[in-house]
């Protein structure tokens, strides 16, 4: 458990600490990734289409009610960008 407080302390931080990225990750692009992808499932479980495309819907919905994210710093959960 004091590891796991450890590590979740040094991620917080490095999350506030305001270094200047490259890159971003926006909402959009998440909904974009579960467009692309969940509907993958579909094709190999077709009797969870329907069940899909209600989560799509309320993923859109939840992902539109948002505020403007202020943008910031993220960890990766520690994997390697491609």
């Amino acid at each position: 458990m004091a590891l796991a407080r450890r590590i979740a302390k040094a991620i917080h931080k490095l999350h506030r600490a305001g270094v200047p990225t490259e890159r971003t990750h926006t909402m959009a692009d998440e909904l974009r990734i579960l467009h692309e992808h969940l509907p993958l499932v579909t094709q190999m479980k077709p009797e969870l289409g329907k069940r899909i495309d209600r989560i799509l819907d309320a993923c859109d919905r939840l992902g539109a009610e948002l505020p403007p994210p202020q943008p910031c710093g993220i960890h990766r959960d520690f994997y390697p960008a491609k």
